[in-house]
């Protein structure tokens, strides 16, 4: 098994538009194959699939502190390679882009907002 790390000191890189942000919870993309079903006449006890070959990536997902004198439209859309700092010092690198950005206020609290991450094409990790 291995061994358990605390999600914390998270950081992140953005090369091109300098995004940066206090990050609050984050969710790295995960990774899913669709599946082909061959189930064919000489089938007897159930049905069969093989994966595709290719991995679409999900999106990552962040809550972040937002400062409402950053302009969204500096960092949002702007493909970039996008690093993602994790914990046990596992880094995955890929490019993308912010694909959406909502910020929220709510009375009393800080301001947030949450981003939407896409990944184009693999990720690499080192």
């Amino acid at each position: 098994m291995a061994a358990p790390y605390l999600n914390r000191g998270i950081t992140m890189t953005f090369a091109s538009s300098g995004f940066s942000m206090n990050l609050l919870d984050v969710s790295p993309p995960g990774g899913q194959v669709e599946s082909f079903e061959t189930t064919h006449q000489g089938t007897t006890t159930a049905k069969t699939f093989t994966p595709d070959d290719l991995i679409e990536w999900t999106n990552g997902t962040l809550t972040v502190q937002y400062d409402p004198a950053d302009d969204p439209g500096a960092f949002v859309g702007q493909e970039e390679t996008i690093t993602w700092n994790l914990p046990g010092s596992s880094t995955w690198s890929h490019t993308g882009w912010i694909e959406s950005f909502q910020p929220t206020g709510t009375l009393g609290q800080l301001m947030t907002a949450t981003c939407e991450i896409k990944v184009d094409g693999d990720i690499t990790v080192t």
